[in-house]
């Protein structure tokens, strides 16, 4: 049944039979009191389960729609969590909720954030990726050194990968095959797994990450880094 349809139905006083899945919506408001609409544009009786898009949490069968605390301009239903034992479909964020697992790369994921790779005792999972902020117009997180052998992520930002060139470990966007680095940032492959987005530059001065002060050339490429990462 169309939402005319179905408006016209209840103006008349009448009640139809209200079923699963038979009423097209593009969001909550035009489905009928009480109903949700789910991905596909579906109303339900139900609300949405864990990993479904959302835009609050009310949408959500998990009582939380992640919307990486309102930085994403649509979000996932998701669960709060404090470790994994609290993420039966996946693992616990960084950042505190259950992250929506992706098939890399793909565009599963919601508005504002990306699927990039799994990565799990430095081993890549080609096949399972995890939802992560945008680097495009989100903002840049300082290079911070890093230990990339310790058993939890190594780095406090989700998307973020401790690589390792030279003995030096730090901090730094991933970015796998399909992922934009955010403005005046360049994907640079440092010698590790896979490559990271490194901050463009023309000279040191613009280098003020104190873990990454120097500028030079990565793969013939002018980025600020670690010293060490720049040694011939």
């Amino acid at each position: 049944m169309s939402r005319a349809a179905l408006a016209i139905a209840l103006l008349a006083g009448c009640t139809p039979a209200l079923q699963e899945g038979a009423y097209t919506c593009d969001g909550a408001d035009e489905c009928p009191p009480g109903w949700f609409c789910h991905a596909g544009g579906r109303c339900h009786s139900f609300p949405r389960a864990f990993g479904e898009p959302c835009a609050s949490d009310a949408e959500c069968a998990t009582g939380h729609c992640d919307r990486l605390e309102g930085t994403w301009p649509s979000g996932y239903c998701s669960r709060i969590c404090d470790d994994n034992s609290d993420c039966p479909e996946s693992w616990c964020g960084n950042y505190g909720s259950c992250l929506r697992l992706c098939t890399p790369p793909s565009a599963e994921c919601p508005a504002g954030s990306d699927c990039i790779m799994w990565i799990y005792e430095r081993v890549p999972q080609a096949t399972i990726g995890r939802c992560v902020p945008s680097a495009v117009g989100a903002p840049r997180v300082p290079a911070t050194s890093c230990d990339p052998m310790v058993e939890e992520p190594a780095c406090p930002w989700d998307g973020y990968w401790c690589a390792d060139r030279a003995g030096t470990a730090a901090c730094a966007r991933a970015c796998p095959p399909g992922f934009v680095c955010g403005r005046d940032e360049h994907c640079v492959d440092v010698g590790d797994l896979h490559p990271v987005c490194l901050r463009g530059c023309v000279s040191a001065a613009e280098c003020d990450d104190p873990d990454a002060p120097e500028c030079g050339a990565i793969g013939g490429v002018q980025v600020c880094a670690p010293s060490a990462w720049l040694a011939p």
